[in-house]
């Protein structure tokens, strides 16, 4: 009896023991649902966007001090208000659409309204809704307000700053072209780039650089407008685009990537610089005119300084070879009479009847020579002289032609072994400067001269009239290396020289 006593005494006090230590577990588990229920409270209440909780009708069963905050109203006074009338007027049937697809949806719900706190101030949110069960069953929806209107205005903003953006580039008065960010995709131009290329905004667009690029820069200029990325820009100092129209524009090319509402675009402008390159072709070209007038002024001084050293021991030349010819005709009957009596003799180191025959000859080629160092020298100092007056008078074109033969040909004997001049016979007058047209001759022949390899090669010079127009012409024709498409383009510019 003691025994079955003792084990029950002990089998209660185990029982006590253990029922101790379960309620201490449910304490401590309570403690720590407690603590996480405030915590949760705590993480409900002021979270960084406010949460209400609505039924189907859309009264309020609970709401955050955050959200009781962004409506302005105490939160003991938003529990069981119809959330409808915390919505601005315009937007409650948004709201109410929002409840319908809140209770026909099983998933999260998202809507933007304008509410209308107590404060006065409109406020853009969008209200995303969940639904879950109540304490007593009912389907409640959770729903985050969350403050947008930061980000309205952001987007408000961006939107304005895209219409001013397209107000400018529709009214800029340069080209201006927008690509598809990577490609050369034509997504906007201007009513400038269609002035200028001729070709209208929807062929821009179907068609893109194609229509004004030339075929051979196509495929690098396509490449530049990709590598275009935030951060990098395009800079093309100098171009040659197409017209609709069929001539050729020159162009200078600034790019860049800009930040649009759908992305980032790179954006073109171009301007227009046809007007400026040329002042600056003409400028070089009066640049050239300049130093030619220079020189040909220099060259007046020298071959009138030359013309005069030379013409005077030349006249004395003249003067002297006919006395010296007359001379020899007077002595030249006593020499005959003693050749008769004692025959031949010495004389320079020649017989007598050899001197007999050479010594005219000698004389007369005395004076030939001098006669044509005074034609040169009278040419130089044509061809130098500056022709203030420019009159233009009748010229025959095949003495102008001999003239700028004579002018160089020391040149010509030394460029070639083949020079042939073919003179027609029976030309009219031409009118003009004698001295322009003269540089022109001389000008063909010397460029002839510099492109001949070889003294192997032949140069002609040709004179002639057309027989359709009845124009006089002078052909000079060389067996050379030719000219490049680049130089033939420009062979007519004044003054152009690929030696400068």
């Amino acid at each position: 009896m003691n025994d079955e006593l003792r084990r029950l005494n002990e089998d209660l006090r185990v029982h006590q023991e253990e029922l101790e230590n379960q309620n201490r577990e449910l304490r401590e588990i309570q403690a720590q649902l407690e603590a996480s229920r405030d915590r949760y409270a705590d993480l409900y209440d002021f979270a960084p966007v406010g949460y209400v909780n609505f039924d189907g009708r859309g009264r309020v069963r609970d709401i955050n001090l955050t959200g009781a905050a962004l409506l302005g109203v105490v939160r003991s006074r938003l529990v069981g208000m119809m959330f409808h009338s915390l919505v601005d007027a315009g937007d409650r049937p948004a709201f109410l659409r929002h409840i319908h697809r809140c209770k026909s949806g099983t998933g999260k719900t998202a809507t933007g309204i304008r509410l209308a706190p107590a404060t006065g101030k409109p406020i853009d949110v969008e209200l995303q809704s969940v639904p879950f069960r109540g304490d007593g069953g009912e389907t409640l929806y959770r729903t985050a307000i969350i403050d947008v209107t930061e980000r309205k205005r952001a987007e408000e903003m961006l939107r304005s700053s895209e219409e001013l953006f397209h107000q400018l580039f529709e009214q800029n008065e340069e080209p201006l072209f927008l690509f598809r960010s990577g490609t050369c995709d034509v997504v906007d131009v201007n009513p400038a780039a269609e002035r200028l290329y001729g070709h209208s905004r929807e062929n821009l667009l179907r068609d893109g650089i194609r229509l004004f690029v030339p075929e051979e820069e196509r495929q690098g200029f396509a490449l530049a407008i990709a590598s275009i990325r935030p951060g990098s820009a395009l800079s093309l100092a100098l171009a040659e685009h197409l017209r609709r129209e069929g001539g050729r524009v020159t162009v200078s090319i600034r790019g860049m990537s800009v930040r649009l509402a759908g992305g980032h675009v790179s954006y073109l402008s171009i301007r227009d610089i046809t007007a400026r390159v040329r002042m600056e072709e003409e400028a070089k070209i009066q640049h050239a005119q300049l130093i030619q007038a220079n020189r040909m002024a220099a060259l007046g001084t020298i071959v009138s300084g030359v013309a005069h050293e030379v013409n005077n021991p030349n006249n004395l030349i003249m003067f002297n070879a006919p006395m010296v010819l007359s001379a020899w005709e007077d002595v030249r009957p006593v020499l005959e009479a003693h050749f008769r009596e004692r025959g031949d003799f010495p004389l320079l180191g020649f017989t007598y009847s050899e001197m007999r025959e050479v010594v005219p000859r000698l004389a007369a080629g005395i004076s030939d020579a001098s006669a044509r160092i005074k034609a040169i020298v009278a040419n130089l100092k044509d061809f130098a002289r500056q022709d203030k007056s420019r009159r233009h008078v009748p010229l025959q074109v095949n003495e102008l032609v001999r003239a700028a033969v004579h002018i160089l040909y020391h040149e010509i004997i030394k460029a070639t072994h083949r020079f042939e001049m073919q003179f027609a016979e029976g030309l009219p007058p031409v009118t003009g400067s004698a001295q322009e047209l003269q540089q022109v001759v001389v000008n063909l022949l010397n460029n002839a001269l510099q492109a001949l390899p070889s003294g192997g090669c032949g140069l002609k010079v040709t004179t002639r009239r057309n027989p359709d127009t009845g124009d006089v012409e002078v052909e000079v024709a060389d067996e050379g290396t030719g000219m490049s498409p680049e130089v033939l383009s420009r062979i007519t510019e004044p003054f152009f020289s690929t030696h400068l």
